[in-house]
């Protein structure tokens, strides 16, 4: 009985693994871009069951329900955000400030490294927030395409190396975290830069 619930764990993962690979040869789309640019807190903190392999840094809907908790807590802990009512207040406001931000010159060094910071932030919490049913795919697009739009137009930023370097820039001169977590952080945006599963 024991080999038996070992044998079905096994298969089961190795079905969620194939299941993965599908995903993450899927054609790169919007969803894609706006989960990869999130990434830097992405993948701190929403963790997967599948150990080295990440469904959730290539697709919205795939957490399950132990992972879904515990990304409501953190954006609720760390982003006041704790109902759909509030994220759509959330996406209202941005919309507006985006529309303020696209008439502005983004394009010197440092507005450029808040700007990074800046969008990844507000995309893990519109990706996070479809994860977790607080507002629907359709209903965040707007917002999504707009930051999405706001790191691929600057000229000075083609590459993900660039992005990393100035979302770490940014991420500090905003002081969103203390030393501890920008260096937890900075680990994980190297290992998205060099490991083989990351959608960089």
């Amino acid at each position: 009985a024991i080999n038996e619930g070992i044998n079905e764990a096994k298969e089961e993962q190795k079905q969620e693994i194939e299941e993965y690979q599908k995903i993450k040869n899927t054609p790169v789309n919007l969803e894609k871009k706006a989960i990869a640019l999130s990434c830097p807190l992405r993948e701190v903190l929403i963790s997967s069951n599948l150990g080295g392999f990440s469904p959730h840094l290539y697709k919205l809907g795939v957490l399950t329900e132990k992972e879904k908790n515990e990304a409501k807590k953190l954006l609720s802990r760390d982003f006041n955000i704790s109902s759909a009512e509030s994220l759509q207040t959330y996406c209202d406001e941005l919309i507006k400030a985006m529309i303020t931000l696209s008439k502005e010159n983004i394009d010197n060094e440092i507005s450029s490294s808040l700007v990074v910071a800046s969008v990844s932030i507000k995309l893990y919490i519109l990706t996070t927030g479809v994860d977790i049913e607080y507002i629907t795919w359709e209903n965040a697009q707007p917002a999504i395409a707009e930051l999405v739009e706001a790191i691929t137009k600057q000229s000075n930023t083609y590459s993900w190396k660039q992005i990393a370097e100035r979302f770490m820039k940014g991420e500090k001169e905003a002081g969103v975290n203390n030393a501890l977590g920008r260096k937890i952080i900075q680990s994980r945006v190297e290992w998205l830069l060099t490991n083989e599963e990351s959608p960089w």
